[in-house]
């Protein structure tokens, strides 16, 4: 997914596996089904990110992204799994990592591929 980000509202192509700028706006009530805001200090096209900056943007969904408090649905890891990949200048992969399930004593179980990179 190419990186071009202009705050504003969007919609995301699954086939393409790229966002749509739709138009500008900054508010919930200026959203329709299956749009989202991207907002608060979009990085411009071209220009270097700022080392140690606090946050670059922020997603905003019109309803809850979460199915457990330790799971996002998976349409909305989809968009995010993509950005993320993006903003590392990468290629996002064909298919998504399995998605994690709680485990019998409470912690999250997980089956992890050699590419993954846990974080502590």
């Amino acid at each position: 997914m190419d990186l071009n980000v202009a705050t504003g509202i969007y919609r995301y192509l699954k086939d393409e596996k790229a966002a749509e700028f739709l138009r500008p706006g900054a508010f919930l009530h200026e959203l329709k089904k299956g749009e989202f805001l991207i907002i608060d200090s979009v990085p411009r096209l071209g220009q270097p990110i700022t080392q140690n900056v606090p946050r670059l943007f922020k997603f905003v969904f019109p309803n809850g992204i979460a199915e457990a408090s330790k799971r996002i649905k998976p349409q909305y890891g989809e968009i995010l799994d993509n950005f993320a990949y993006a903003l590392r200048g990468e290629k996002a992969p064909e298919k998504r990592a399995e998605v994690a399930e709680p485990a019998d004593d409470g912690g999250v179980a997980a089956t992890l591929d050699e590419d993954t990179e846990i974080l502590e």
